[in-house]
């Protein structure tokens, strides 16, 4: 299978449909649990039920990284990490964006702890995902 933006979502609504609308949580929940570090960094959440199993835990925070459509766009097709990306046209991102995983994602800002606006330099970027990791640790 290409590694596309396309069948990614699809091999999410398959894996979801064969082990549960929680598979993804329960799978972060185990590598959380036989994890030894401090801080564990879940990434690529785009539902609340990828977080349902985690969410619970009293050391758990939700941190939402959002930015424009056009700069998201932008740095899809310098990156080209997925198969088309480089060709892509916006058009063609925004009708992605609707799909139902772009769709859910955005209902997960409202549950956010932190929002960071990822419109910034790379460094101060990198600065505000630091302060807010030193903020929890305390």
């Amino acid at each position: 299978m290409d590694v596309s933006r396309s069948n990614m979502q699809q091999l999410s609504s398959v894996l979801r449909e064969a082990y549960g609308q929680d598979v993804l949580s329960n799978v972060a929940k185990k590598a959380i649990d036989a994890s030894t570090r401090r801080v564990v960094v879940i990434d690529g959440a785009r539902r609340i039920s990828d977080l349902e199993g985690i969410a619970s835990d009293e050391n758990f925070r939700l941190l939402y990284i959002d930015a424009d459509i056009a700069l998201r766009y932008d740095r899809i097709v310098r990156r080209a990490q997925n198969r088309g990306d480089s060709e892509k046209t916006f058009e063609e991102f925004c009708r992605e964006e609707e799909g139902e995983a772009e769709s859910a994602t955005k209902s997960l800002k409202a549950s956010a702890d932190t929002v960071i606006e990822n419109d910034v330099g790379e460094a101060e970027f990198y600065s505000a995902i630091d302060a807010f990791v030193t903020s929890h640790l305390e």
